[in-house]
C-alpha cells in the first residue's frame, strides 16, 4: 500500500529544518569562539515516531515508519565534574595566591641587601662602641653612639610602621574591596537567576544567560570553597524550571551563601583585639522576623579561598598565637620584630644599671624587691617610658638623651665609688652582647611562653628574614603547582565546552551535506508524485 502521499514530504521537510537549525547553531558557536565564558551549544535531536494511526489496510511496518527528526533543545556541552574540580583548585588557587601577595610586601620590608637595612645598623652600632671602647668616658664619643643608637631606634619603627601600613592594606582591602566584591557577585548570580527561570518558563533555554552565571560561579568560587547545585522545579503542568543554590562548605558544616534569586550579605569586623571577622547576615530571614537580620560568624569556616588567604595573613601569628600553630602572617613578623626590639633594651639597659644580687625575679617588683639599685636604662618606649618596649615605640631614654647619663664604661669598681675613668670592661660586655646566645623568649595571652630562638641579635633578625624567605619560596613552590592543576583542569574543560574551530568546520561540512540530502529527498519525492500523477495510466499512448 502507498504510504500517506505528503507523508515523506514531511519527513524531508523536518531534515531540511534540522539541517538548517544545526547549521545556525554551527554559525553561533563560529562567532563566539574568543567569547569569554562562552560554551559550545549543540542541538540535541530526537527521531519523530509514527503517529500509530495507519491505514486499516496497511501492513503493521508500512504503519510505523518514523515521521522524520525532532529537534529536542539546544544545549551546552559541559561537564559538571570538572566544574567542581576547576572550582576547588581555583579556591586553593585563590588562598595561596592571596597569602603569597602579603608576603612579598613583608618582603620588602625585611630586605637586608639595602644599606640602610638593621643589620647594618647593628654594625654601625658595634662599630661606635668600639670607639668609645677606646676613649672611655669621653662625653662627644658617648654622644657618637647615642646617635647611632638612634639612627637603630628610627629604623626598628620605621619597620613596624610598615608593617603597619601592610596591615592597614590588607584590612581595607577586605573591607573595601573582597567583602563587597563577593556581594557583588552573589546579588548579580540572584538577579540572573531571576532572569533565566523568567526565560525558562516561556521556552527559552538562555543558554547565554547560563555562560554569564557561570563566569560569576568561576570568580566567586576563587574566594571560598563553595558547593553549587541545580534543582528543576516544575511550576506548571511539563514546564520546569532550574533553582540554583550555593553553599560555603565549613569545618562545621554548609553554610547556604545564595538560594535561588535570595542571597546572604557578606559583612567585615575589627575586633577590640585587632582580629578580623567576617559574617553573613540571614537574609533568607528563617526565624520568620522581618526587621531582624541573624548574624553568622564564619571566620573559621573558610578552608580554602582568597577569604582563607587574607583572614590568615590578618590574624594568625604561628607560634605567638594560643594555642601556637604553623601559619604565620604578619602577626608573626610584628610580634617578632617586637621581640627583637624588647630584647635588646632589657639586655643593655641591665647592662648599662646596677643590678641589685638580693633581688628575687620570681617576685614583682616592688620598693622591697628592685632589680636595680641604680637603674640607667638607655632604650625606653616612647609613649610610655616605664611600659614594655617594641619596635613600634622603641626610644632613647630621656637621661640618656639630655646626658643626664651616659654609657657606663665600668661596673668594676662598683659605680657607685671610685675612679673609673679609662675602664672600658662595661663597653667590652656590651660589644660582646651582639655576639652573646640570647633566649628571645615569646609570652602567649594565655601566659605560657616558650623560646622562639637562641642566637645573637643580628641571627634573630636573619632568622626573621629567613623564615619569611622560606614561607615565600613554599608558597611560591604551591602556587605554581596549583595553577599548573588549574591549567590542566581548565584544559579538560575546554576540551568539551570551547568551541574547536577545525570541529565546527568539519560540523559546517557535515551539516551542509544532510541539508543538501535532504532536498534531495524533497526532489525525489517531488518526482516520483509528479510520476503518479501526470505519467500513471498513459503506458502505451
Amino acid at each position: 500500500m502507498l504510504r500517506s502521499t505528503f507523508y515523506g514530504f514531511t519527513t524531508a521537510l523536518s531534515a531540511l529544518r534540522t539541517s538548517q537549525k544545526a547549521l545556525d547553531v554551527t554559525g553561533q558557536n563560529i562567532s563566539n569562539m574568543n567569547t569569554s565564558g562562552y560554551t559550545r551549544q549543540r542541538l540535541d535531536l530526537y527521531s519523530v515516531r509514527s503517529s500509530g494511526y495507519g491505514d486499516r489496510y496497511a501492513t503493521r511496518s508500512s504503519s510505523y515508519i518514523g515521521q522524520g527528526v525532532g529537534v529536542t533543545n539546544v544545549s551546552q556541552a559541559r561537564d559538571p565534574f570538572l566544574d567542581v574540580r576547576f572550582r576547588r583548585e581555583a579556591a586553593k588557587l585563590g588562598q595561596i595566591d592571596a597569602n603569597l601577595s602579603v608576603k612579598e610586601d613583608l618582603e620588602s620590608i625585611f630586605d637586608e641587601t639595602q644599606k640602610t637595612a638593621l643589620q647594618s645598623r647593628f654594625q654601625d652600632l658595634i662599630s661606635q662602641l668600639q670607639t668609645l671602647s677606646d676613649h672611655s668616658g669621653a662625653a662627644e664619643f658617648d654622644s657618637i653612639v647615642r646617635s647611632s643608637a638612634e639612627s637603630l631606634t628610627k629604623l626598628l619603627r620605621q619597620y613596624s610602621n610598615s608593617l603597619k601600613s601592610v596591615r592597614e592594606q590588607e584590612e581595607y582591602n577586605m573591607e573595601n574591596v573582597t567583602v563587597n566584591k563577593v556581594n557583588s557577585l552573589l546579588n548579580d548570580i540572584a538577579t540572573l537567576n531571576k532572569t533565566i527561570k523568567e526565560s525558562q518558563i516561556f521556552g527559552s533555554s538562555s543558554l547565554e544567560l547560563l555562560d554569564q552565571r557561570n563566569l560569576l560561579i568561576d570568580e566567586l568560587s576563587t574566594y571560598m570553597n563553595i558547593n553549587v547545585t541545580t534543582t528543576p522545579k516544575e511550576i506548571s503542568k511539563g514546564i520546569f524550571v532550574d533553582e540554583l543554590r550555593i553553599d560555603l562548605i565549613g569545618d562545621n558544616g554548609a553554610f547556604c551563601l545564595l538560594n535561588d534569586t535570595d542571597s546572604v550579605d557578606f559583612s567585615y569586623e575589627k575586633k577590640a583585639d585587632g582580629s578580623v571577622h567576617i559574617s553573613i547576615s540571614d537574609t533568607f530571614n528563617a526565624d520568620g522576623d522581618d526587621t531582624t537580620q541573624d548574624l553568622t560568624d564564619i571566620t573559621e569556616e573558610f578552608t580554602t579561598g582568597i577569604f582563607k588567604g587574607a583572614l590568615d595573613a590578618l590574624n594568625k601569628s604561628g607560634e605567638f598565637d594560643t594555642p601556637p600553630n604553623d601559619i604565620r602572617g604578619i602577626g608573626y613578623y610584628e610580634k617578632s620584630l617586637d621581640l627583637l626590639a624588647s630584647t635588646f633594651a632589657e639586655a643593655f639597659n641591665a647592662a648599662n644599671s646596677v643590678e641589685n644580687p638580693s633581688f628575687d625575679p620570681s617576685q614583682p617588683e616592688s620598693p622591697t624587691n628592685q632589680r636595680y639599685t641604680e637603674y640607667k636604662p638607655l632604650f625606653v618606649s616612647k609613649t610610655d617610658p616605664t611600659g614594655k618596649v617594641t619596635a613600634g615605640n622603641i626610644t632613647i631614654a630621656s637621661g640618656w638623651l639630655d646626658s643626664t647619663y651616659g654609657i657606663n664604661s665600668s661596673k668594676v669598681p662598683p659605680i657607685s665609688s671610685g675612679d673609673t675613668s679609662g675602664a672600658n670592661d662595661n663597653i667590652s660586655y656590651m660589644i660582646h652582647l651582639f655576639d652573646k646566645d640570647l633566649d628571645f623568649t615569646l609570652t602567649r595571652s594565655d601566659g605560657s611562653t616558650q623560646t622562639l630562638f637562641n642566637g645573637s641579635f643580628e641571627e634573630f633578625n636573619s632568622n626573621i628574614c629567613n623564615v619569611l624567605s622560606l614561607d615565600v619560596k613554599a608558597l611560591n613552590s604551591s602556587i605554581d603547582s596549583y595553577l599548573a592543576s588549574v591549567n590542566s583542569i581548565a584544559d579538560l574543560r575546554d576540551s568539551v565546552s570551547a568551541v574547536s574551530l577545525d570541529e565546527e568546520g568539519i560540523n559546517l561540512l557535515h551539516f551542509q551535506k544532510s541539508y543538501n540530502a535532504a532536498a534531495r529527498l524533497m526532489t525525489t519525492l517531488d518526482e516520483a508524485l509528479d510520476t503518479i500523477i501526470n505519467r500513471m495510466g498513459t503506458v502505451g499512448l
